[in-house]
């Protein structure tokens, strides 16, 4: 059963073990964020770019498509990819929660 892929999505000890690889979690950040394969850790060797490449592959957190591109399960949206949130919740919408005032 190793390698393989379970029901619920990747086992959690392969993904830890891969993205304790910084490359790997380079790479990860760069595709979740929608770069091209060939913009994927572009100043890194190409043996631990490959390297760090198919770890991802192979854990389940990343799929290659039949065009090359990679990707993964989860795509931000546009608005989420910012530190800050556009606006903070009205406190009323989430009783007991305390937001961070952004740079505003």
């Amino acid at each position: 059963m190793a390698g393989s892929k379970r029901m619920g999505g990747p086992h959690w000890r392969r993904v830890l073990a891969t993205l304790g690889n910084g490359d790997a979690r380079t790479a990860y950040a760069q595709i979740v964020l929608g770069a091209a394969p060939g913009d994927v850790l572009p100043d890194v060797k190409e043996q631990r770019r490959e390297r760090a490449i198919t770890g991802l592959l192979e854990s389940g957190l990343v799929e290659r498509l039949v065009s090359g591109d990679l990707v993964t399960w989860w795509r931000p949206r546009p608005s989420s990819v910012s530190c800050w949130p556009s606006t903070a919740p009205a406190a009323a919408d989430r009783p007991g929660q305390v937001y961070a005032a952004g740079p505003d």
